[in-house]
């Protein structure tokens, strides 16, 4: 019987900063549908611009995760 692998902690650490950074960006895409027509137009903007900066957390997130598991073989 092989050992039970060990658990990589930085690995656990980037995937919960990739969840959270999911859910950010889930959570602004959400509050920029419901407001979308029913905001001014610089309001919208910056709901888009908010949006927009979750996403790029948010894949910058996924790419140190991949990076790290292909670094790490973990």
């Amino acid at each position: 019987m092989s050992p039970a692998p060990v658990a990589c902690e930085a690995k656990a650490r980037l995937l919960r900063a990739y969840e959270f950074a999911v859910f950010d960006y889930n959570r602004a895409l959400t509050f920029l549908d419901r407001h979308s027509g029913i905001s001014f137009k610089r309001e919208s903007e910056e709901l888009q611009a908010s949006a927009e900066k979750a996403r790029q957390l948010a894949e910058q997130a996924r790419a140190a995760l991949a990076t790290h598991t292909i670094e790490h073989e973990c």
